[in-house]
């Protein structure tokens, strides 16, 4: 199995990629390991807790974790906005940073 990742261009040393969310269910092992051979390294999900369920991607922090990904999730309501704006200029932060020093 191949991971659909979509690279975008960026200035400087780091990569930063887009993608459909993962296979879930029986799928999620392989689309983490296809994600690791595609050379990720942080993965974060914009997923809400009941996208994940509905998903089958309740595991998918813990599977990324074993497989050496480091994973964060940021949830993010359909045609919403966080209410809290905090925790979204915190991940820009710190995309920034991963992307100056991989």
């Amino acid at each position: 199995m191949r991971t659909e990742i979509y690279w975008i261009e960026t200035i400087g040393p780091g990569r930063l990629a887009v993608m459909p969310r993962p296979c879930g269910g029986d799928g999620l092992e392989d689309e983490i390991r296809s994600l690791k051979r595609e050379g990720v390294d942080i993965l974060v999900s914009l997923l809400t807790p009941e996208e994940e369920s509905y998903l089958g991607l309740v595991q998918e922090g813990e599977t990324a974790r074993r497989h050496g990904l480091t994973f964060h999730s940021h949830p993010v309501w359909d045609r919403g906005i966080p209410e809290d704006p905090a925790p979204t200029w915190s991940l820009r932060a710190g995309t920034e940073r991963w992307l100056d020093h991989p």
